[in-house]
């Protein structure tokens, strides 16, 4: 696939995503169930985003050397959210300066958990997941 956007695309954003109230070794997902947000008020208070910026000409074309490049990517990942896990932040940004990162606070609305009472459930995901990804954009371009 990056093979036939080569000349088109220039640059793929790596996004790493981390949320308050999860532990090592726990999933996002089983701790902010559906359930748990919206019929016990369990949310994440805040979302810790980290994004990096690679230019594709510098992303290896051999399939072999992708497959290494693409698995160091999540190799730094593990690190990154390591560092999160025992520090509270994705990046120490007074050791490099060059590396960003996004947090923001997190509030879920009384209104928004009332309406799953009333079978909206789908809409309130939807809802959220628009809510995550213009957070994304406006730190991507904040970011670069």
């Amino acid at each position: 696939m990056l093979q036939n956007s080569r000349g088109i695309v220039k640059y793929v954003y790596d996004f790493t995503i981390a949320y308050s109230g999860v532990k090592e070794h726990e999933y996002a997902e089983q701790v902010y169930s559906l359930k748990d947000i919206y019929l016990m008020g369990k949310y994440p208070h805040q979302i810790h985003i980290h994004i990096r910026k690679f230019a594709v000409e510098g992303i290896p074309e051999d399939e072999g050397d992708f497959t290494s490049w693409i698995r160091d990517r999540f190799y730094e990942k593990d690190e990154i959210l390591d560092h999160f896990y025992k520090n509270g932040k994705l990046v120490d940004n007074e050791k490099d300066p060059e590396l960003h990162s996004c947090i923001n606070p997190f509030k879920l609305s009384t209104l928004a958990r009332e309406l799953v009472f009333l079978n909206l459930t789908g809409v309130i995901f939807f809802y959220l997941l628009k809510k995550v990804v213009l957070l994304m954009f406006r730190c991507l371009f904040t970011l670069f």
